[in-house]
């Protein structure tokens, strides 16, 4: 037995990767500015300023659309969520009382009771982020009330 040696999962690389920082504002509007004097490309600025060519092009971009450079919130989506909060707990209840909804159902249920349009990926989404996992079996396409016997 070698007490020293690294297991198989000790070489693999982490999941969990951050992403770098964004690049300072005082920066983009540097470069920006030295793009508006007609200093150079964005290959020529890129180089000058050591940022990448694409960073050059959608900070003018950005400046253009928005009067700013400075950088665009991180992470997540920026449409508001389909399943509310309400929308989980009543799904969660359903849930509680009969285990075995199909997400398909579940959509169904919410565009019924509570008129809200969600796919049965988005209730999926809804409910794998509350910490449940799906289920998979031979009453998947059953609805609730039919399987009592």
């Amino acid at each position: 037995m070698i007490d020293n040696a690294l297991s198989t999962c000790d070489l693999l690389p982490s999941r969990e990767v951050e992403m770098p920082a964004a690049h300072p504002v005082a920066l983009r509007e540097r470069v920006v500015k030295a793009y508006k004097a007609s200093e150079g490309t964005f290959a020529e600025l890129a180089e000058r300023f050591d940022v990448g060519e694409a960073s050059v092009n959608r900070w003018v971009s950005l400046e253009r659309r928005t009067g700013s450079v400075a950088p665009r919130p991180a992470g997540g989506s920026r449409r508001p969520r389909a399943i509310t909060p309400e929308a989980l707990d009543y799904m969660l209840s359903l849930i509680a009382d009969e285990p075995m909804w199909t997400t398909t159902e579940l959509a169904n249920e919410l565009a019924e009771v509570l008129d809200i349009k969600g796919s049965r990926h988005t209730v999926g989404r809804a409910l794998r982020s509350a910490g449940l996992t799906s289920k998979r079996g031979s009453h998947a396409h059953q609805h609730p009330g039919a399987r009592e016997s």
